[in-house]
């Protein structure tokens, strides 16, 4: 990241991500713009529950000038590989470890993201990701008919079996642990929040002898 924020907004915020980098050679999260202090003094960046591969120990790139404007800041970044404590005794001297003792509220307003937005809520109408799929099995075998999606906020799921609305099947996935043969027919799901709603393909599933 180049972070180029005014003192009147956020800069870019992090939460529960993964940051993977593939190269061969190892690199920062963040660098600061070349006139930081001068014509760029804040640079936000902060990282909270991250999980981190190919990073630099530094963490972050060079900053010049004054650096009371920088937050360069993690909370709980963890190694992918492991899902053990990044170390962090080489970390750039213009960063910061938060700590849920005396950054309790900190870390909590920048995991809100009324907060980190100045109250903008975002919305976003359910898009389907991965369609279920056709499914044929023997009786008593297990099946299970699934969807991906992502919205915002996270949207609710009505599995439908022939049209009629299967009580209590309001998951992402449709399992069945033994199919028989009254399992047999075309399904879907609707996926629904407050921005709007879509309807999956329709599919089935089929028992064979």
């Amino acid at each position: 990241m180049w972070i180029r924020n005014t003192s009147a907004n956020h800069g870019a915020v992090l939460l529960n991500c993964t940051l993977a980098n593939k190269g061969k050679t190892e690199t920062v999260i963040a660098r600061a713009p070349a006139k930081n202090g001068k014509g760029y003094p804040n640079c936000e960046a902060v990282l909270i529950n991250c999980r981190l591969t190919g990073i630099s120990p530094a963490g972050w790139g060079p900053v010049d000038g004054d650096v009371s404007n920088v937050h360069y800041w993690e909370y709980n970044s963890l190694n992918l590989t492991d899902d053990q404590p990044v170390d962090i005794s080489k970390r750039h001297e213009a960063s910061r470890q938060l700590t849920n003792g005396k950054d309790k509220e900190t870390i909590s307003n920048y995991s809100t993201p009324s907060f980190v937005l100045d109250s903008w809520t975002p919305a976003m109408a359910p898009v389907i990701l991965s369609q279920p799929t056709t499914k044929t099995v023997k009786p008593d075998e297990s099946a299970i008919l699934q969807v991906k999606a992502a919205s915002i906020p996270e949207a609710a799921c009505q599995w439908y079996k022939d049209g009629k609305a299967l009580v209590g099947e309001t998951k992402p996935a449709l399992a069945f642990r033994k199919a028989f043969k009254a399992n047999d027919g075309e399904y879907y799901v609707i996926l629904k929040n407050s921005a709007g709603s879509i309807q999956s393909r329709i599919i089935e599933l089929k028992m064979t002898n």
